[in-house]
């Protein structure tokens, strides 16, 4: 049978979904800085995308299946969403109208506007008549992209505290590639690393590349990367029932762990795999934040006495050189760019208090559950994110939000798993 040769409205998705993973490869490097914020060029393209996949939408669904698609008892299974719905909507009200807090407003936005694209992209990927398109390991060759520009930025662009000056977090000597952030790039490989285990092919090109991703793994020196990285080796190897893949995944892990030891260190504390001053800045971050809600959590005066300790042990512990937080002659304590707390708990409290929390955990423990029996390889990705959200703001970083979700489902559409 002659197969159906693509549209021409679907040769221009392909064209506009091209260009947005071109652009997600390129990362922080096409930033446009806007007053409130910054824009990347993605943002215009995923809007573009949207706007043609809702047209294609509205044509195929008639008012007659649509209405039979709201009267079926089955929207009943959907609750739990629903009601999410409704409250994040009464959420943004409440931070637009009455708080008055536009930037808060906007990143929820932005986070609701990349997951319709989520969605919509993952239906499309399934049901495309662009073979390459469909078939491709689209996000695993951007997470490879992320890895070789890294090797390029670290041989080249060693010191990158320049870049403090446009209110980026100082680097010296680890690898931050496109995204200009060790931790970030690092989550990033350390997805990238467990999820190239699923492609055991031709095993003299396979372990090339391995060795390849925890070399640029190793060069981030982000501790949180490091912990994900070996939590999804230890798990992916429990869980195989395959003798010969649980073998390959332990060596990878023992390279992974000889890497750490051998590769040289930058100088200052970014290398220092013991430092306390960057973990002691973002808790000092995270309190600060937590100050604000605590006329409803009580221990204000405890939290104000918590803070003012640690600026103090900050100040004792400035180094000369540091190469993971910057300092400035005229500031008296460590320096952090983060606009947003780096704990995940406290980012939701911060932005949605304690009903949006409870409600996270309750669709964290109900998805995960079904993500996990469907393909423990995504449940795998799905911890690693929870638990690297607990030191960065990985979760909701624009790029590592799409690279993330468009992974997972990439992993579910090509059906891999351990």
């Amino acid at each position: 049978m002659k197969a159906t040769k693509p549209s021409l409205e679907e040769k221009l998705l392909t064209t506009v979904l091209v260009l947005i993973f071109m652009s997600l490869s390129l990362g922080q490097l096409l930033r446009i800085k806007l007053g409130f914020g910054a824009i990347y060029p993605h943002d215009l393209l995923i809007g573009l995308f949207l706007l043609i996949k809702l047209s294609q939408l509205k044509n195929q669904l008639s008012p007659i299946k649509l209405k039979t698609k709201l009267t079926t008892p089955n929207w009943r299974r959907w609750w739990f969403e629903l009601l999410a719905g409704v409250f994040f909507a009464l959420n943004l009200v409440y931070l637009a109208l009455l708080k008055t807090d536009l930037i808060s407003s906007l990143y929820q936005l932005r986070i609701l506007y990349y997951a319709s694209f989520g969605f919509l992209l993952h239906t499309h990927l399934k049901t495309t008549r662009v073979k390459n398109l469909k078939h491709w390991p689209i996000f695993l060759m951007i997470i490879w992209f992320t890895t070789l520009f890294g090797f390029f930025q670290y041989k080249i662009f060693y010191d990158l505290r320049v870049l403090s000056f446009l209110d980026w977090d100082a680097h010296l000597g680890r690898l931050a590639s496109t995204l200009l952030d060790p931790n970030f790039a690092g989550f990033l490989i350390a997805l990238g690393l467990v999820y190239w285990q699923a492609w055991q092919k031709k095993l003299t090109f396979w372990w090339l590349g391995n060795l390849s991703l925890i070399l640029g793994l190793t060069l981030t020196f982000s501790r949180a990367s490091y912990l994900v990285a070996t939590i999804g080796l230890v798990t992916s190897a429990m869980l195989t029932k395959k003798p010969k893949k649980k073998l390959i995944y332990l060596i990878t892990l023992g390279l992974f762990v000889l890497n750490i030891i051998f590769v040289p260190k930058p100088p200052g504390d970014g290398g220092k795999l013991l430092r306390t001053t960057s973990i002691q800045a973002r808790l000092l971050n995270d309190l600060r934040i937590v100050a604000d809600k605590l006329p409803v959590l009580g221990s204000q005066h405890l939290i104000a006495n918590q803070v003012v300790k640690l600026e103090r042990k900050l100040e004792l512990k400035k180094p000369k050189v540091t190469g993971s937080t910057p300092t400035k002659k005229t500031d008296n304590s460590f320096k952090t760019h983060a606009r947003w707390p780096n704990n995940l708990e406290i980012f939701l409290l911060n932005q949605a208090g304690l009903v949006g929390l409870g409600l996270f955990f309750f669709g964290l423990f109900r998805w995960g559950r079904k993500l996990f029996k469907k393909n423990q390889l995504a449940g795998i990705f799905l911890a690693m994110l929870f638990i690297h959200a607990q030191f960065n703001n990985t979760a909701f970083e624009p790029f590592v939000f799409l690279i993330f979700w468009g992974t997972v489902g990439e992993v579910l559409r090509l059906k891999l798993d351990i």
